[in-house]
């Protein structure tokens, strides 16, 4: 009887056959995912990621047409689409929380996916530094590159580019990069607090989890494709010294049978089906 009791206990645990084993005696950030919480909160991640990825690809693709080359659009649309397998990692854990290699591939992504989004702002900040100092190249980290860049040149240097005002830019990369930065200290200063995972602290909880996760990256996605980055941000293509910035480049857009030869650059008030339907009609009149 004892011996078929203790087999039948042994059944009821889940089994372990081999290394890497899970930590389950400290608390880590977010705690183990429960579904009647974490499933509901994932499932309106993955409902709004999978929103950005779409209209990042319908930007990406529409401007594609136009000649209008911005690779970081596709960028964000990689990243929305990691953030929706992270989210959907985090379920599957939930309700399988035995499953070492699904937990380790939920931490991986849930980790790994920001950054693109460090990548992206890295060269928005590196283009306001060229903007500002044009023949100083250097790329380190968004905060301090635009801080100076802003502080040490004066308004009458400043080489413009893409469209809209260069302190709206300057505005939207260090809002962005500070909330990024905040995410990335949290995380990080909460891995170096050692809780007992019956004892965790208050920054353990689920509710910091999301929000130093998938609601601050939400935040800086929207961000940039509401405020259409990809006009904001754009540079010529083959810019790579003074004057490059702020140069008119020619791109051949077909309209029907008939192709006419339109400008981008940072001077454009109209978009480019304006002026090109302005440009038909001057040629008919």
């Amino acid at each position: 009887m004892s011996s078929q009791s203790q087999n039948q206990a042994n059944a009821s645990q889940p089994q372990i056959d081999g290394p890497p084993y899970l930590v389950t005696t400290a608390a880590t950030l977010g705690g183990r995912p429960t579904p009647s919480v974490d499933d509901p909160i994932c499932a309106v991640f993955i409902a709004l990621f999978l929103a950005s990825a779409v209209f990042n690809m319908a930007i990406y693709i529409r401007n594609k047409r136009r000649g209008h080359k911005f690779l970081l659009s596709a960028i964000l649309f990689g990243f929305s689409l990691t953030r929706v397998l992270a989210c959907s990692l985090r379920i599957v854990v939930g309700s399988k929380p035995h499953q070492v290699n699904t937990v380790i591939t939920s931490q991986v992504f849930n980790s790994a996916g920001i950054v693109m989004i460090f990548v992206i702002n890295l060269f928005f900040s590196q283009r306001i530094l060229r903007a500002y100092h044009p023949r100083l190249v250097l790329a380190f980290l968004p905060l301090p590159i635009t801080i100076f860049s802003v502080l040490s040149s004066s308004p009458e240097k400043v080489e413009p580019f893409g469209r809209g005002k260069m302190e709206t830019k300057v505005y939207l990369l260090i809002a962005t990069s500070t909330l990024l930065a905040f995410g990335a200290g949290f995380r990080a200063g909460t891995s170096y607090v050692i809780r007992p995972a019956t004892d965790p602290a208050w920054f353990h909880h689920k509710a910091c989890f999301y929000i130093v996760n998938f609601a601050i990256e939400i935040i800086v996605v929207y961000t940039y494709a509401l405020s259409r980055f990809d006009r904001r941000f754009f540079i010529p293509n083959g810019s790579s010294g003074p004057g490059d910035y702020s140069r008119i480049e020619e791109v051949p857009i077909p309209l029907g049978d008939q192709s006419a030869d339109l400008t981008l650059g940072s001077q454009d008030e109209l978009s480019i089906r304006d002026r090109q339907l302005q440009k038909v009609r001057n040629v008919e009149a």
